[in-house]
């Protein structure tokens, strides 16, 4: 299965991200279609938080969409206003991005993403785990997204070389390994011929249905 997740950050009002939507299932090829269809292909969609069940009630009728949260909560389900509690979005996402760099920037330690984690997973939300380096807390993780801070949004992305010596010292039950940091059409092939990664969570260029869907064919190409 090749994966590819858009995080919109705090991007988009509901109009745009109906407008997105149009777009990206009007350049959708009739091969992606069958990528989709036959389960080699995932598309994840990671809206804020307000557009969560709006864009799935879109994908509900496109195979192989789906949609995520970029953050939960590392408290329960309870007393605390401006929180979303992974409970709150169970029936609507179905991955859950848990460490962004840009979190963890804001305050997330250690301790908070290893709780959001247990949340995640309690709730029957599948976690992505971002990392920028080795972490201990590995144990039960299936799906690990490597970020270089030096390539979030820079327009350098890591080397073939680096994001394969980041992928060698992961534990082997990890099924699922992606990898984020300025990836575009023209250089998606540097990490899938040959394959070393599973696929890709791009920030930027996800804003753009066209720019997206341009890197979603690239990537099936490789399939």
């Amino acid at each position: 299965m090749l994966y590819l997740f858009a995080n919109w950050k705090s991007h988009k009002n509901i109009l745009e991200a109906r407008e997105w939507m149009y777009t990206l299932k009007d350049v959708v090829s009739n091969k992606v279609h069958e990528l989709l269809k036959e389960k080699k292909m995932a598309i994840v969609i990671l809206p804020p938080a307000p557009l969560i069940y709006p864009v799935h009630t879109m994908c509900l009728d496109i195979e192989g969409f789906s949609v995520g949260i970029q953050d939960i909560s590392h408290l329960p389900e309870g007393k605390h206003t401006g929180l979303i509690a992974a409970r709150s979005v169970q029936t609507i996402a179905t991955y859950a991005l848990l460490g962004h760099a840009e979190v963890r920037k804001r305050g997330d330690d250690r301790e908070k993403v290893l709780t959001k984690h247990e949340h995640a997973c309690n709730a029957g939300l599948v976690p992505l785990l971002c990392m920028s380096k080795h972490e201990e807390y590995l144990s039960g993780t299936q799906m690990v997204a490597f970020e270089p801070l030096e390539a979030i949004g820079s327009g350098a992305n890591a080397t073939p070389e680096q994001v394969k010596e980041f992928r060698s010292k992961l534990p082997e039950d990890i099924m699922t390994f992606i990898y984020g940091g300025s990836v575009t059409p023209e250089n998606c092939n540097q990490y899938l011929k040959p394959r070393i990664c599973d696929g890709f969570l791009v920030g930027q260029i996800s804003l753009d249905a066209r720019a997206f869907g341009a890197l979603m064919h690239a990537c099936a190409s490789y399939i």
